[in-house]
């Protein structure tokens, strides 16, 4: 390959002739990398386009979608990366760039020549290949990190069964967002800010200020019982076991209810009989009756109701069913509403099945339980309520902040969905409606967790939020304890 690039670069003598205008709109591409111009550099890329990056490096892989790549350009310019055209030619379809590129930073200072072939569309880019002459100085460039990042990659190297990680710190000061490893193990593909991922019990919070909405327009008390605020099936099936005249809308959004949860007793990831009914079949499309029926015939009440605090996935799917009776509508379009998704900007948000992703679609990191992908099990088995949505970093961290900032409820409201709190041995902390408090890397937060990965930890006295998402279940908090409380040293030191 070496022979066949030097040949490439090789000084020749030729006419002068008008440049094509694929050629001149990649040149343009290069120059607004170089000058951060990154409007320019967003006209010039495609939504669905796709860059193949080779080689062995931290940041190798198949680079998909405009959001996805232009996360990664930032990511490479914070590793010193620069370039420059030997020259560039093109026609209606492709382009050929003959371009040096290197790295500057402490202790790196290296280059290579580089051929790369583009496939354009309507003036962008679409597709790029990489072919460097030299593969070890090529993985040079990219290996490094910024010192943040390095904290990441250090912990991912302690966490093998990690794939990736990322990171975002939000504060009045700004936002950090680092991000390390993949998102797709498998096909090698760097995971960034812009995947987008299931937030799991995440969206909990979410149903949870949903339901105080209702509350805040007078739809039903918070402390009235249930059973008249349920559709007849899911009222009848739950008569079974428990006495609805005793369980209040309270109790389903602080986990105080009793009712049994239908997955994961304890929330510690072991193998429960729903899981294993879920690896059995993993194509089965599971409805949100029926996982209220696994649980009322297969387990006792956890409590009496408001005798005590246990988790409830189960409690927060008859939730999702009071939402819809009550309002008539679904609970993606009722939580979309009642939420302001729209009014946000919360555009890489949405009720993954029930609602269409964005378009372009946003790329996806694949979530993992231990050694297995789980990205393929039908996502029904999360889906009505103590689940459901699909989010990314940022989208979370800006959620998170309206609810506290009283953009989603009102200032009396948030106060009723802060205090009194539920007093828990479990490790999510004390619950409140529909979120925890909680000690996590030497601060106390309010916070809340998703089983695939997620993680929002809110300061309201600080104004700091860190949101977090790693594509392994198996993997508690405790383990990322270490990791935030470095990050938040480097960038939010207390006091």
């Amino acid at each position: 390959m070496g022979t066949g690039v030097a040949a490439i670069f090789a000084p020749t003598v030729s006419s002068v002739v008008s440049e094509h205008p694929n050629a001149t709109a990649y040149r343009r591409a290069a120059d607004a990398f170089r000058t951060g111009n990154q409007s320019e550099l967003e006209a010039l890329i495609a939504p669905d386009v796709v860059w193949h990056v080779p080689g062995d490096h931290p940041l190798a892989g198949d680079i998909r979608g405009r959001d996805a790549l232009l996360a990664w350009l930032g990511r490479v310019r914070d590793l010193g990366f620069w370039l420059t055209e030997h020259d560039v030619f093109g026609n209606d379809e492709h382009v050929c760039a003959l371009s040096i590129m290197g790295a500057r930073r402490p202790e790196v200072d290296v280059e290579t020549r580089v051929v790369s072939i583009f496939h354009y569309r309507d003036g962008q880019q679409l597709e790029r290949w990489f072919y460097p002459e030299d593969a070890n100085t090529w993985a040079q460039i990219f290996t490094g990190a910024a010192p943040a990042d390095e904290l990441l990659s250090a912990w991912l190297a302690e966490h093998p069964s990690v794939p990736g990680i990322v990171v975002a710190v939000r504060d009045p000061n700004g936002e950090r967002v680092l991000h390390a490893g993949f998102a797709d193990a498998e096909h090698r593909e760097p995971i960034t800010a812009a995947h987008c991922f299931r937030i799991a019990s995440n969206t909990k919070t979410f149903v949870a200020a949903a339901t105080m909405r209702l509350v805040e327009r007078g739809r039903f008390a918070l402390d009235r019982p249930i059973g008249g605020l349920l559709p007849d099936d899911v009222r009848e099936l739950l008569e079974r076991r428990y006495d609805l005249g005793e369980i209040t809308t309270r109790m389903l959004l602080q986990h105080t209810s009793g009712i049994a949860s239908h997955d994961t007793v304890g929330h510690d990831g072991a193998a429960t009989p729903f899981l294993a009914a879920v690896a059995r079949d993993p194509a089965h499309h599971w409805t949100a009756y029926e996982q209220i029926e696994f649980s009322v015939k297969r387990f006792a009440p956890a409590h009496e109701p408001g005798g005590g605090m246990r988790y409830t996935d189960t409690g927060y799917v008859v939730l999702g069913r009071l939402v819809e009776h009550v309002t008539g509508a679904s609970l993606a379009v009722a939580v979309r509403q009642l939420c302001r998704l729209d009014e946000l900007g919360l555009v890489n948000t949405w009720w993954e099945r029930f609602e269409a992703p964005p378009d372009p679609e946003p790329p996806r990191a694949r979530v993992q339980l231990g050694g297995d992908d789980w990205e393929h099990v039908d996502c029904s088995i999360d889906l009505y309520g103590g689940g459901g949505l699909v989010s990314n970093v940022a989208d979370l961290t800006t959620w998170w902040r309206a609810l506290f900032n009283g953009e989603i409820v009102e200032p009396t409201t948030l106060a009723m969905m802060l205090s009194p709190l539920a007093p828990s041995t479990e490790s999510h902390g004390n619950a409140g409606l529909g979120l925890f408090r909680r000690e996590v890397a030497g601060r106390t937060w309010w916070t809340h967790s998703g089983y695939w990965g997620s993680i929002v930890l809110h300061d309201p006295d600080s104004a700091l939020t860190l949101t977090a998402f790693r594509n392994q279940s198996e993997l508690r908090t405790a383990a990322l304890e270490p990791l935030f409380a470095a990050i938040l040293d480097q960038f939010a030191p207390p006091g």
